[in-house]
């Protein structure tokens, strides 16, 4: 947003200190600010504005949360994330970027095309696309393998993630479509394993 822009709506207008106070919430305490749920049980008619709900939520978001980057915590699904990443989310936030077309995300649709062209050729590919977590990635890779390649038969390593399994019963491939194979060293699969070019 343009420090020109008016929308008519305060909740749309940043305000320098109150962004500054709120980033300054991320070095709070462990224990600053009550931990209890300060939102009633039924939606309320009327809101108590930006800055009040923030006071309200800073117990329950900060406070209680699961710190996955404190020592004796071992990560399993989701790792710590590297402060830019705040930032950056902030950035892609305040923006609204939306991906899917030029005229609403140029910069973004950029930088992600960068950033593949990058990261793609270590994995034997020419391009792909930023997803927000690995059931999403499995769901993209499935989708695309049906309607590029014409997969029907999809085979995967017994340490597969249960998302493949999960995805399979919403998309339109066969009712028996996955078979498991024993994983090998790193928990990859075989080539051999599946039996022709429109397996995946």
């Amino acid at each position: 947003m343009n420090a020109d822009d008016d929308l008519g709506d305060a909740s749309f207008a940043p305000s320098a200190d109150a962004l500054r106070d709120a980033f300054s919430l991320l070095y709070a305490p462990t224990g600053q600010g009550d931990a209890a749920c300060p939102l009633p049980e039924r939606l309320p008619e009327d809101g108590i504005g930006e800055g009040p709900a923030l006071a309200h939520m800073v117990g329950p978001m900060l406070a209680n949360a699961r710190r996955l980057g404190a020592p004796g915590f071992f990560a399993h699904m989701d790792p710590p994330t590297p402060w830019i990443t705040w930032v950056t989310t902030a950035w892609a936030a305040s923006t609204n970027q939306n991906l899917l077309h030029p005229d609403t995300a140029p910069q973004a649709r950029d930088l992600e095309r960068r950033v593949l062209s990058w990261i793609a050729p270590t994995f034997g590919m020419r391009a792909g696309q930023c997803v927000p977590g690995s059931t999403l990635a499995n769901l993209t890779a499935l989708w695309t393998a049906r309607e590029r390649r014409g997969v029907r038969d999809v085979v995967a390593s017994e340490m597969a993630h249960l998302s493949v399994r999960k995805l399979l019963r919403y998309s339109d491939f066969p009712t028996v479509p996955f078979r498991s194979t024993p994983a090998i060293a790193c928990a990859s699969m075989p080539l051999a394993t599946c039996l022709d070019r429109r397996s995946c």
